[in-house]
């Protein structure tokens, strides 16, 4: 867990207005009797409250790092009031609880988590702050019933082509995004898809609605993962452009050394 730091809180409060401060303060003071700390997340027209936990496992680093920050606002940028936002691969659920933070019952939220101590983190966090119109979904999104990987016991989360985890291979249960879009009925306008090397598998499994309806996508890529499994990250981009995505910004992080382990791009039609 990390510790708190002044610079970080100092983040969060110039994400609000002077009238919220004396709340935040409040609300971190309290925090060991309460269990959970206030925060403010880019653009939020609100303080949340979070789990002590689920706030250092995924939220400082959103509200308090200037890499996360940047990153969430980006795409916060991107979200408009009217939105059906799908989260694949919502992990604690920070970026489907920015959005109803900065808009509200404006937007509508999906969010996919598989891993169910990450699910009934994002189900306490959705009741700690009556979230309405944000939907849980808990399977993955792949091209079948089931999708096969690695879980990595010290982060959490599961991933396809992690070297680094010497546990066997598992599958967990899984819809495909057009089996999903076509069973709720629910058009998705912008999805994000942080999903640690089954990228190419969300995407092969929502070609009919990506094809139909060009949300807007905001995707990670993970190239060492995706290069475990024979593919690259090409051919995401590739993919993309065959069924009519014409922008294609990448992120500043793909200029960094580090691109070989994770960076996102922004796509539209």
């Amino acid at each position: 867990m990390r510790a708190p730091t002044l610079r970080g809180k100092l983040t969060q409060l110039s994400n609000l207005p002077v009238s919220k401060w004396m709340a935040f303060t409040r609300g971190w003071v309290s925090r060991e009797r309460t269990g959970a700390v206030p925060c403010a997340l880019p653009y939020a027209k609100h303080l949340l409250q979070i789990p002590i936990r689920e706030f250092y496992d995924s939220y400082w680093f959103f509200c308090e790092s200037e890499v996360g920050t940047r990153e969430l606002t980006f795409f916060l940028k991107h979200l408009s009031a009217g939105d059906v936002f799908y989260d694949i691969g919502g992990f604690r659920g920070a970026y489907g609880a920015a959005a109803k933070a900065a808009l509200g019952d404006s937007v509508k939220v999906h969010l996919f988590e598989p891993i169910q101590e990450n699910w009934q983190a994002i189900e306490a966090i959705s009741k700690l702050n009556q979230f309405a119109g944000f939907e849980i979904v808990r399977l993955a999104v792949g091209c079948d019933l089931a999708v096969k990987g690695v879980f990595n016991e010290k982060d959490r989360m599961f991933r396809d082509g992690d070297a680094s985890v010497s546990s066997a291979a598992r599958e967990i249960p899984a819809t495909s995004l057009d089996a999903y879009v076509t069973n709720s009925k629910q058009i998705p306008s912008i999805i994000k898809i942080d999903v640690d090397g089954f990228e190419l598998q969300v995407l092969s499994s929502g070609l009919s609605t990506l094809s139909q309806f060009k949300p807007r996508l905001w995707m990670e890529l993970h190239p060492n993962y995706l290069s475990a499994q024979g593919r690259n990250w090409e051919e995401a981009i590739e993919m993309l452009k065959s069924i009519g995505y014409r922008t294609i910004i990448f992120y500043q992080d793909f200029s960094l050394e580090t691109r070989d382990v994770s960076f996102h791009v922004w796509c539209e039609a």
